[in-house]
């Protein structure tokens, strides 16, 4: 083939491309099967002939198609079931492992994502950065280079830290519970809530029902979001907000928590820290 008629193959690929998504109308579960299969793909490891796969999957829609599908198609819990099915289903038909146990799919509306197209985030839970009962590990904090990655079709897969690859894939134990703090990065060093640790689920807000409480602080709701520790790892969800909750300048409604990750609490901002 001929360096013009490899041109006319990538002009006319990206033309069908471009095309497809315009004339595009919804957003199917079909078509976030395939991009789940892709991003699997894109992120699979292979050590000592074994290939890994991250097991840990939230896919980000515009929030119009967002609604059509988890209102009209399936509902959410329903749709993300079945997704979390099938990419199990593809992985073991493919012999891949999931790094650090089960997986899970997440559904969630974006304002950054555009109509007919989604992002996914796509990364591993490793039970070995967590305490495992009567099997010490001796750090808790993950590789925070976090890299992205565009793939065709306007697909984002996030990789949030390495998967550690002893040789041998390690199934999920009993995960105890490590303690978390919410550093404020409004407050000085001698404000009495600067730090607030805890190492139960938390509820957090302005008013004074809440575990974690900023009853000064006019930009967080009454009850603003919580923080539950399950899977080895910790959840955030936002209550219904009136502001809004953001995690590192993304706007969330759930999402899995890394150390270090900057949360926004309608503007109010707190960090992450485990341990």
């Amino acid at each position: 083939m001929s360096a013009i008629d490899k041109f006319e193959g990538m002009v006319e690929g990206v033309v069908e491309g471009s095309m497809s998504r315009l004339f595009r109308s919804k957003i199917s579960m079909a078509e976030i099967q395939k991009r789940l299969e892709r991003a699997m793909e894109e992120r699979r490891e292979v050590a000592v002939g074994k290939a890994y796969v991250p097991n840990r999957y939230e896919v980000f829609l515009h929030p119009a198609d967002y609604q059509h599908l988890t209102a009209e198609v399936l509902p959410k819990i329903q749709a993300e079931q079945t997704l979390t099915e099938y990419i199990f289903n593809y992985a073991h038909a493919r012999s891949f492992i999931f790094g650090g146990g089960r997986p899970l799919v997440w559904l969630n509306p974006n304002e950054s994502v555009r109509r007919r197209s989604l992002m996914i985030k796509a990364y591993t839970v490793d039970p070995n950065q967590a305490r495992v009962t009567q099997v010490p590990v001796p750090s808790l904090a993950p590789d925070l280079n976090a890299s992205s990655e565009i793939l065709n079709g306007g697909t984002a897969v996030m990789n949030i830290g390495a998967l550690p690859l002893n040789g041998e894939h390690r199934p999920v134990g009993a995960v105890a519970r490590p303690e978390a703090t919410l550093v404020t990065l409004e407050y000085p060093n001698n404000h009495p809530s600067k730090y607030i640790r805890f190492n139960k689920d938390v509820t957090i807000g302005r008013g004074l029902d809440n575990d974690v409480i900023y009853s000064d602080e006019t930009r967080v709701s009454r009850q603003h979001a919580r923080i539950e520790f399950k899977y080895g790892q910790f959840l955030l969800f936002d209550l219904n907000s009136t502001n809004g909750t953001l995690v590192n300048g993304r706007p969330v409604t759930q999402i899995v928590l890394t150390p270090g990750d900057r949360i926004s609490l309608g503007g109010f901002e707190v960090l992450f820290q485990v341990g």
